[in-house]
């Protein structure tokens, strides 16, 4: 065993010890907050792995939910991608509706319904790139110009998932809290 993993496997070692942990936050980023928070690391959006070189990733033990690798944004010719699709396809958010925000998972099959707009992901093998289709309910193509091309996710993927840990946590509710045995 490497180094690196030796000294997470170890801290692993020390935090399930703890037994039942009460969760540091709420929602389905809980597990990984409060695994990441006793390992002291802070919370970061880098695309960088989490801990010396290796990418954590915490799973409900009971849960069915997918994990989510890494976080990409588009290719482009353009400055800022993330604000193309906003305002092409983003919707009011829920908090503060004078903005639109842009926040769903995005499949090839089923096709993803999103208000009245469809979306799904298509591998384009002949341009090495996975394109971002957007049709209205009827059909309509809304052209909004979104792509990652396989270098750029091949580089994503080397850089954030060389090195991989999976942590299992089992969850617990009591009262309003929830509890980790990670």
């Amino acid at each position: 065993m490497k180094k690196d993993f030796l000294k997470l496997y170890n801290s692993f070692n020390e935090i399930e010890k703890k037994g039942w942990i009460k969760s540091k936050r709420s929602g389905t980023t809980g597990i990984g907050y409060t695994f990441e928070s006793l390992l002291n690391k802070k919370e970061d959006c880098f695309q960088m792995p989490d801990y010396d070189g290796i990418e954590i990733k915490t799973v409900n033990y009971n849960s069915k939910q997918k994990i989510h690798l890494f976080n990409m944004t588009p290719d482009g010719d353009f400055l800022f991608p993330i604000k193309r699709i906003i305002s092409k396809i983003g919707y009011p958010d829920r908090d503060y509706p004078q903005y639109k925000v842009f926040n769903v998972s995005v499949k090839s099959k089923p096709e993803t319904i999103l208000g009245y707009k469809k979306l799904k992901l298509y591998v384009n093998y002949k341009k090495k790139k996975i394109d971002l289709l957007v049709n209205t309910i009827e059909g309509k193509k809304i052209k909004i110009d979104i792509s990652w091309s396989f270098e750029s996710l091949k580089k994503a993927l080397y850089l954030k998932l060389q090195k991989l840990a999976i942590i299992d946590a089992y969850s617990n509710k009591e009262k309003n809290d929830t509890y980790y045995y990670i």
